[in-house]
């Protein structure tokens, strides 16, 4: 099934929004895209297999939930530097599973802006790198 996707499905961009998780929703990468709060509205399977949460759960999640309170801050500058900038981001950072482990992931995040320049959605393309952590 795809990617599954909680925003108002009239809209021109909340239809790019689903069409962008319905080109997803099957891949082995795993994505994530949040609302301008860093509240999920949707995800692929293989974002649920990184974190062990499934779709349903994540939607009543902020990104903010799944980080580990020592990155936060390094994150929210992260963000608030793409917002300024307007361009996209790769970083490194660490996710909280649902079993309490943690996972290193680099995240290419990218964010999505309204006509007035405000920033509406921001989603990732994440990548687990334990291994490249374990060298």
């Amino acid at each position: 099934m795809p990617a599954a996707i909680q925003t108002d499905a009239k809209s021109p961009l909340s239809q790019c929004v689903e069409l962008l998780l319905d080109v997803v929703g099957g891949s082995s990468q795993p994505f994530v895209i949040a609302d301008s709060s860093g509240l999920i509205i949707g995800c692929n399977g293989a974002f649920c297999r990184l974190v062990g949460y499934s779709k349903d759960e994540l939607r009543s999640k902020r990104v903010v939930e799944l980080t580990p309170p020592e990155w936060r801050k390094q994150e929210s500058g992260i963000i608030a530097g793409q917002v300024r900038s307007k361009m996209p981001a790769i970083y490194r950072k660490e996710y909280m599973r649902r079993d309490g482990s943690r996972v290193p992931v680099e995240l290419y995040d990218h964010v999505i802006f309204d006509k007035a320049g405000h920033p509406l959605y921001f989603y990732a393309f994440v990548t687990d790198v334990t291994e490249r952590k374990d060298r």
